[in-house]
């Protein structure tokens, strides 16, 4: 392929046995304002009918790649990046929604965006059992430098891999996504991204995130096996910030006693408590909120609507 022949956009979307959801996902990326896309579908050995939605649109900017054996998602995310030919990248999930103009509107803060800017983001709407609240992410502008730090802590709240389109190049300087980590691949991309790149925030909604039965974000074991991961890898960075090592042990707390670990779970709540008791009594508030409900601390910034 020509480089004049390339598409600008290279969008990414996994999926796994998700037909019934699947066109919402696609229909949404064929619809954007900004045309100039080449949509991958990347099917994790899907068992159901995917293909068949798929090829069920007639448009040449489909790309479907079909995957052997079923692995995860960051594993068909990498898959889809490897068969991109964009010079941008962007993901959706595949129950996911973008409104018209996502592209359009990110793109326009790309071409005026000096090199450094490696990734644009924004913010979404959360649709869960019929309620729509607003999601602002975390507000990190190119003036505030590389985010290292900062990034850090969106295990807990951050950005949305769905919502954010990175310079192809930033693949080329820090890697693809842990294929080790299920639950927070997508976070800890981010971590090495913000070595090197400035982000740039659009403080505005530009898709729907559909809050789904069978969602990874329900998977205790799976998310306390990713903080896990995370807290031993980045130990020495997080533990410069007392508050945010506390973040994470409250979180990990949380996910043990969701599993039923209790004795694990008071142990992490202890190393919490030892490290900020001020953070620790303002998550402890935050569950009281919460109690009764489903909690889930990466939610909790939300507004509702």
């Amino acid at each position: 392929m020509s480089e004049a022949s390339k598409p600008t956009v290279s969008v990414v979307i996994p999926t796994y046995n998700r037909a019934s959801l699947l066109g919402r996902s696609i229909r949404s990326v064929l619809e954007q304002t900004y045309d100039d896309l080449e949509l991958i579908v990347v099917d994790d050995a899907s068992t159901d009918n995917t293909s068949e939605v798929v090829l069920h649109f007639s448009d040449s900017r489909i790309r479907y790649v079909r995957r052997d054996r079923n692995g995860n998602c960051p594993a068909a995310r990498n898959a889809g990046i490897i068969a991109s030919t964009g010079r941008f990248v962007a993901f959706n999930d595949d129950d996911d929604e973008w409104l018209p103009d996502k592209l359009e509107r990110q793109m326009r803060v790309f071409e005026v965006a000096p090199a450094q800017v490696g990734v644009v983001y924004c913010d979404f709407w959360a649709i869960r059992n019929g309620e729509k609240s607003l999601y602002r992410a975390t507000h990190i502008m190119p003036e505030d430098g590389m985010a290292f730090r900062r990034a850090l802590a969106f295990p807990e709240s951050g950005i949305w891999l769905q919502t954010a389109i990175f310079r192809r190049e930033c693949f080329d300087e820090v890697g693809m996504l842990d294929e080790t980590l299920p639950i927070f691949s997508d976070a800890e991309i981010f971590f090495r991204v913000c070595k090197h790149y400035c982000l740039h925030h659009l403080s505005i909604p530009l898709m729907n995130l559909w809050v789904t039965p069978g969602s990874m974000m329900s998977n205790h074991d799976a998310i306390a096996k990713d903080l896990k991961t995370i807290l031993t890898r980045y130990q020495e960075d997080i533990k410069v910030d007392s508050r945010l090592e506390t973040k994470y042990f409250m979180k990990l707390s949380w996910e043990m006693h969701s599993v039923g670990q209790q004795m694990t779970a008071c142990k992490y709540l202890a190393r919490g408590l030892a490290t900020s008791p001020s953070e620790f009594l303002a998550y402890l508030l935050k569950y009281l909120r919460h109690v009764g409900g489903s909690w889930d601390t990466r939610w909790s910034v939300s507004e509702s609507s």
